[in-house]
């Protein structure tokens, strides 16, 4: 018979409060999200929000962009996909404890077996990347910079110059100057490109030779705040009649035919670095739908040629920012391009392109290619993809026609 001593009796009952304690606090659930919890939500569906702050329980949960992590979680990151996951920080059956380690979010790393090759003929990685680009979705929305609200120099400057472009009073070419530094950022291009009326007044400067370099400079806030935004692109979308068809000190203008005019006949007084600026406004703006139907519908690519044409080696660059809008939007997939748009024209001759009266129609971009671009890789390049593309548009119509 065993003897229990009543000192060891009074230890257990003294020890028994404190181990029900932490069992129970391992057994019980965690709280749901409160009705007020700060949600993050991506899209405009509802059902795909989630909490900002992760919600982590005992099994591996991945973490969402956006969400903060509470302090002493088991996290890990898959090395070849880059997502984090984080779970409860507690020992789980079958897993050495010794192997759960509290670290930092930015130190913790674990490898996640891949599985065998089981064809040793697999082709060569080059071999395995899509050609195609992946289809294009639309972004939730950008978060702005911490200090926004507040007075910061950035934030104080963005709304003093929009305010003062909107309005046409105090230093407009400060103001310029100061969007467009600040319209690089993703959240400030937004926010310009949310304001028709802002847009509007951008339309007519960039479009007035005659505004003391406001045109270059509006240029380039258009350009900045649609290049690589397609934030910005969706916001314009709505607008875009009222961007290409702007209203100019009480006149409707056509964006395009304003353009048009001003280098139909150079002077010594053009300037390239405008004609530049505004070249790379529309490759920006003619990403979206919309407005690229309607460039093409009102003459747009015979305005290219006619730019990308101007003789004298100071309207290079023009060239090579025209040949990059084409190639960006018409004729490299590989760089988001739509394919089957453009060209729809067959190939004219030479002699044909020499004359006035054809010399800007859709068959004669490769004669001037040879004739400006030269042996540059670019031209070459250029030449390249547009003799492709125009052999499969042409058998895309035959095809049709039958």
């Amino acid at each position: 018979m065993v003897r229990i001593s009543k000192t060891a009796v009074g230890f257990a009952c003294l020890c028994l409060p404190v181990l029900s304690r932490a069992v129970a606090a391992q057994a019980s659930p965690l709280p749901s999200p409160s009705a007020d919890t700060e949600l993050i939500c991506p899209t405009s569906n509802p059902s795909e929000c989630y909490p900002r702050l992760f919600q982590p329980t005992k099994d591996f949960q991945t973490i969402k962009e956006g969400q903060d992590i509470p302090p002493g979680l088991h996290v890990r990151m898959n090395i070849y996909t880059g997502e984090k996951e984080a779970r409860l920080n507690i020992p789980m059956e079958g897993e050495d404890n010794e192997a759960v380690i509290e670290v930092p979010l930015e130190q913790a790393v674990v490898v996640v077996p891949q599985p065998e090759e089981v064809n040793s003929d697999k082709p060569a990685l080059r071999d395995q990347v899509p050609q195609k680009p992946p289809a294009y979705e639309a972004v939730g929305k950008v978060q702005p910079p911490k200090d926004f609200e507040g007075s910061s120099t950035d934030s104080e400057n963005f709304r003093q110059a929009v305010k003062s472009i909107k309005s046409g009073s105090g230093d407009i070419s400060s103001a310029l100057e100061n969007l467009s530094e600040l319209s690089h950022d993703i959240f400030y291009g937004s926010e310009l490109a949310k304001d028709s009326v802002l847009f509007e007044k951008l339309a007519c400067l960039m479009t007035n030779p005659k505004s003391a370099g406001h045109d270059h400079k509006a240029a380039s806030v258009i350009g900045s705040a649609t290049q690589n935004n397609p934030t910005s692109l969706k916001e314009i979308g709505k607008f875009w009649r009222q961007m290409l068809y702007p209203t100019c000190d009480g006149t409707q203008q056509d964006l395009l035919a304003r353009l048009r005019k001003t280098y139909a006949n150079v002077s010594p007084d053009s300037s390239p670095a405008t004609l530049k600026a505004q070249i790379l406004a529309l490759n920006g703006l003619i990403k979206e739908s919309s407005i690229r139907n309607d460039f093409l519908a009102n003459e747009g690519m015979p305005f290219l040629l006619q730019v990308f044409s101007l003789e004298g080696r100071e309207w290079n660059p023009v060239r090579v920012k025209v040949a990059q809008l084409v190639m960006d939007n018409f004729l490299d997939e590989s760089m988001g391009a739509e394919l089957g748009i453009w060209p729809t024209q067959p190939l004219l001759e030479n002699k044909v392109c020499e004359g006035h009266d054809r010399s800007l129609e859709d068959g004669c971009w490769e004669h001037r290619i040879q004739k400006f671009g030269g042996k540059q890789t670019w031209a070459k390049e250029f030449l390249k993809n547009l003799k492709e593309q125009r052999a499969k548009n042409a058998d895309s119509v035959k095809d049709r026609e039958l």
